[in-house]
Protein backbone atom coordinates (compact mmCIF):
# COMPACT_ATOMS: atom_id res chain seq x y z
CA UNK A 1 0.00 0.00 0.00
CA UNK A 2 1.63 2.75 -1.53
CA UNK A 3 2.53 5.96 1.18
CA UNK A 4 0.43 4.57 4.28
CA UNK A 5 1.70 2.62 7.13
CA UNK A 6 0.25 -1.53 7.28
CA UNK A 7 -0.39 -3.44 10.80
CA UNK A 8 0.03 -7.22 11.08
CA UNK A 9 -3.37 -8.43 11.68
CA UNK A 10 -4.20 -12.14 11.92
CA UNK A 11 -7.76 -13.23 11.22
CA UNK A 12 -9.60 -16.40 10.17
CA UNK A 13 -10.51 -16.42 6.60
CA UNK A 14 -13.72 -17.05 5.80
CA UNK A 15 -14.45 -16.87 1.98
CA UNK A 16 -13.43 -14.03 -1.19
CA UNK A 17 -14.70 -12.41 -3.77
CA UNK A 18 -13.07 -10.38 -6.78
CA UNK A 19 -13.34 -6.93 -4.65
CA UNK A 20 -12.99 -8.28 -1.03
CA UNK A 21 -12.57 -10.95 1.93
CA UNK A 22 -14.03 -12.21 4.79
CA UNK A 23 -12.62 -12.41 7.46
CA UNK A 24 -13.90 -13.29 11.28
CA UNK A 25 -11.72 -11.35 14.17
CA UNK A 26 -10.44 -12.93 17.74
CA UNK A 27 -14.44 -11.40 19.12
CA UNK A 28 -15.71 -13.93 16.38
CA UNK A 29 -17.29 -10.37 14.29
CA UNK A 30 -17.12 -11.26 10.72
CA UNK A 31 -15.99 -8.63 8.56
CA UNK A 32 -15.17 -7.74 4.52
CA UNK A 33 -11.77 -6.27 3.72
CA UNK A 34 -11.57 -4.40 0.77
CA UNK A 35 -8.88 -5.86 -1.55
CA UNK A 36 -7.19 -2.75 -2.11
CA UNK A 37 -6.67 -2.35 1.98
CA UNK A 38 -4.75 -5.18 2.67
CA UNK A 39 -1.84 -7.44 1.59
CA UNK A 40 0.09 -10.50 2.51
CA UNK A 41 -1.96 -13.05 3.00
CA UNK A 42 0.00 -15.81 3.98
CA UNK A 43 -1.49 -18.50 2.38
CA UNK A 44 -1.73 -18.44 -0.81
CA UNK A 45 -5.01 -20.22 -1.50
CA UNK A 46 -6.30 -20.25 2.42
CA UNK A 47 -9.16 -22.59 2.91
CA UNK A 48 -12.36 -21.50 5.11
CA UNK A 49 -11.36 -21.30 9.03
CA UNK A 50 -7.70 -20.64 8.00
CA UNK A 51 -5.83 -18.22 10.43
CA UNK A 52 -4.08 -15.66 8.08
CA UNK A 53 -1.80 -12.88 8.49
CA UNK A 54 -2.72 -10.07 6.72
CA UNK A 55 -1.24 -6.70 6.38
CA UNK A 56 -4.16 -3.99 6.76
CA UNK A 57 -3.81 -0.20 5.94
CA UNK A 58 -3.65 1.58 9.57
CA UNK A 59 -6.45 3.32 8.98
CA UNK A 60 -8.39 0.60 8.24
CA UNK A 61 -7.61 -1.58 10.90
CA UNK A 62 -8.27 1.77 13.37
CA UNK A 63 -11.93 1.92 11.76
CA UNK A 64 -12.54 -2.16 11.91
CA UNK A 65 -11.27 -1.64 15.62
CA UNK A 66 -8.73 -4.62 14.76
CA UNK A 67 -6.18 -2.47 16.68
Amino acid sequence: MPGGSTVAVRLIFIRETDQAVLFRDENDRELWLPRSTFTGIEYLEPDEGDVVTVDVAEWKATQEGLI
